[in-house]
């Protein structure tokens, strides 16, 4: 699994406003979930921002479905250039597991409002659960 390659150019310092996961659920058996989840961003000195998805309803994260989940950092000091060490955890937070078949992640800029691709998983094919260990590096 190799999220495709994203071009920087170094020193940049373009600060992230918003964040946003796409992803589309398995059709495989027992492969939906209800529970909630977080995205975790590490920057460069270690220290993370942990962002909860607004889950809006039951019917998310359901077979065969794609749902989009917005996170807002405009006060979280998250930078694009931290994006090559940024790690995004997604973990569920209940007792079962959930099976994505694809995961993308997008941001976008403070600065000029452009959006940018910071992980792209087309056939992702691991699944999530409330194990520590079943966290999954996103970029």
């Amino acid at each position: 699994m190799s999220a495709r390659s994203r071009s920087r150019t170094r020193g940049q310092r373009s600060k992230l406003s918003r964040v946003w996961l796409v992803h589309t659920t398995s059709k495989r058996v027992r492969a939906k979930t209800d529970a909630g989840f977080r995205l975790v961003f590490e920057r460069p000195d270690g220290s993370k921002v942990t962002k909860k998805a607004n889950i809006k309803g039951t019917n998310e994260r359901e077979y065969g479905t794609t749902d989009s989940y917005e996170f807002k950092l405009d006060k979280d000091d998250v930078y694009e250039d931290a994006a090559v060490y940024l790690e995004m955890n997604l973990r569920v937070s209940s007792k079962n597991a959930w099976l994505p078949t694809r995961i993308f992640v997008i941001g976008q800029r403070s600065s000029d409002s452009k959006c940018i691709l910071l992980a792209a998983y087309p056939d992702w094919n691991e699944w999530f659960s409330r194990d520590k260990t079943w966290s999954h590096k996103l970029a």
